[in-house]
């Protein structure tokens, strides 16, 4: 998108003025740390003369005039100036995640603040079953809750929090712990093996240690680190998102484990002690 900007030597202040967004965002656009509204995409498509595959991918040829839809373009370019964002939010467009999508491009619908950056969108136990259903849908996703978090590695990426249901997880999560998480782009390759994952079905949002086998099997395999709780296999099919735990917020503070070998060992060091007061002791 730079790229395309400066060959035609339009500032970002003027592209921005285009789109009725700020210099701010059009940056944020051009570091891939946000992404165009779909209105907006085929704006920019039209504008620079490319195909919205190309903006996204960067892999497709320019192409000429003639082959993009024009259809109500003068009106749309005359409107340029007075056209504003409607909402918070953005659909960013995801890279394809496995071969046997074949390609099929992938919607995250995240929250973006004035400033063109990314909030982080609070998912709470009661609203997970819901979000598993509406996780697309632009309306649900603005009226989560979103906050955002200091420090640049929570600036690089889409990141959500995800509150975590039951003992399954224990002790790593416990029941009410919250976890942030990072968008996980490719399932195949950058999932890593026993790693906490957030993976989102249409039916449940999950959060488990995962081992990757997209590539081999087509499928996860789902475990808790509570043993006594089962292994699952989670067929690649069903998956909608993942994300990946970052970071943990928690309330519970516990004292740290005790370690069994050292509590015996202190527990015959008193022993040995008892024993040698009663030998003085004559008894």
């Amino acid at each position: 998108m730079a790229l395309l900007r400066k060959s035609r030597a339009i500032s970002q202040e003027e592209l921005g003025a285009h789109l009725g967004l700020t210099k701010s965002a059009i940056s944020s656009f051009e570091k891939g740390k946000s992404f165009p509204a779909p209105e907006n995409l085929l704006r920019l498509a039209r504008r620079f003369n490319v195909s919205v595959d190309y903006l996204l991918t960067g892999k497709e040829s320019v192409v000429d005039r003639n082959l993009i839809d024009t259809e109500g373009q003068e009106e749309n370019d005359q409107n340029f100036s007075s056209y504003k964002e409607p909402t918070l939010i953005t659909e960013a467009a995801k890279p394809p995640v496995t071969a046997e999508r074949g390609g099929r491009l992938e919607v995250l619908t995240v929250q973006v603040g004035p400033d063109g950056e990314e909030n982080i969108e609070v998912v709470n136990t009661r609203a997970a079953a819901g979000y598993a259903q509406h996780r697309v849908e632009r309306e649900y996703i603005r009226k989560l809750p979103s906050f955002r978090l200091p420090g640049a590695p929570y600036n690089q990426g889409s990141f959500r929090a995800f509150q975590v249901a039951g003992d399954s997880m224990e002790p790593t999560l416990r029941d009410g712990d919250w976890l942030i998480c990072r968008a996980v782009e490719n399932w195949g390759r950058d999932m890593r093996d026993n790693r906490v994952y957030v993976v989102v079905t249409e039916e449940d949002v999950l959060v488990k240690r995962v081992i990757n086998q997209f590539n081999e099997r087509g499928q996860l395999t789902l475990e808790s680190d509570n043993r006594a709780f089962g292994v699952r296999f989670l067929d690649g099919a069903l998956v909608g998102e993942v994300w990946e735990g970052v970071a943990r917020l928690t309330r519970s503070l516990a004292g740290p484990r005790v370690d069994v070998p050292d509590e015996l060992a202190r527990h015959r060091a008193d022993i040995a002690e008892l024993f040698e007061r009663l030998t003085k002791a004559g008894l």
